[in-house]
């Protein structure tokens, strides 16, 4: 138990750089936390089109909606005006966290309620442009 404690919560290497924009999605990802992090994984330090490439031959379920947060933060980028060209951002920092959590009930042997959780997923996203000396920072160099 405490190895699996340990590779969830270590430090995930991010690049430095100058924030470009940042995109949030709230409680809205349906999915648990361990699944929508085995997607992220993936594409975690990436340039943009790099990372919708991984996301658009991805077999997993949540890569769809992960895909579409980071598209909401290009378009955030844009709009803002601090990015001309798409090329340039990199997928500095993402991460996922617990949201809320229904629970139903479904029928169960002899008569018994089993317990049903839905679980749902909250996703945070920065987009950054690369440094030409860009330093990794908690991982390893």
């Amino acid at each position: 138990m405490a190895a699996k404690y340990k590779l969830r919560f270590q430090k995930k290497p991010t690049i430095t750089g100058e924030l470009i924009a940042r995109s949030e999605a709230n409680g809205v990802l349906r999915g648990s936390v361990d699944k929508v992090r085995r997607v992220i994984d993936l594409i975690r330090g990436r340039t943009l089109e790099e990372a919708m490439q991984v996301l658009y031959f991805n077999n997993f379920a949540q890569a769809n909606d992960v895909a579409k947060l980071i598209k909401s933060a290009a378009a955030n980028a844009i709009n803002l005006g601090t990015v001309t060209d798409l090329k340039q951002l990199v997928v500095a920092e993402i991460w996922a966290g617990k949201s809320f959590e229904l629970r139903r009930a479904q029928p169960g042997p002899r008569g018994k309620v089993m317990p049903l959780r839905k679980r749902h997923s909250r996703l945070f996203v920065k987009l950054s442009s690369p440094l030409a000396d860009a330093t990794l920072i908690g991982g390893e160099s």
